[in-house]
């Protein structure tokens, strides 16, 4: 089931959605920073990651880097949809994701109906990669 793009989201939750990404945007930048910190200051010491776990070898600092660099980049690209209007919009059939969706996940690129399709086709991907 597709949703309408008439199902637009109101002003103030835009707003709401806005400074979710922000806070969001921010809290990657400090992770990213206490990661690359851990990793360039001393690259055979264990340094407590973002979250004040054990970061353990390099190799598990640099995929925890890596996975904080694409979630950045996941944020700013949500931040642009909001900019040019096309946050909302479902990446796989063109419909409005719905303003419920965004709100639990400000990430959310797919409508409730394409939301299979794409965990399905991710989790193929994931495979095929393995």
């Amino acid at each position: 089931m597709t949703i309408p793009v008439a199902d637009e989201l109101v002003p103030l939750e835009r707003l709401y959605l806005r400074e979710a990404l922000q806070d969001r945007w921010r809290q990657q930048v400090r992770r990213i920073t206490l990661l690359s910190l851990a990793m360039y200051d001393d690259p055979d010491a264990a340094e407590p990651t973002a979250e004040g776990a054990d970061a353990g070898s390099r190799t598990e600092v640099e995929a925890d880097l890596s996975a904080a660099r694409e979630l950045l980049t996941e944020i700013e690209a949500a931040m642009l949809r909001l900019d040019d209007g096309s946050y909302g919009t479902c990446a796989a059939c063109g419909g409005g994701v719905g303003s419920a969706l965004l709100l639990a996940d400000p990430l959310m690129t797919v409508c409730q109906g394409c939301r299979p399709l794409a965990v399905g086709a991710q989790s193929l991907l994931t495979r095929q990669l393995a």
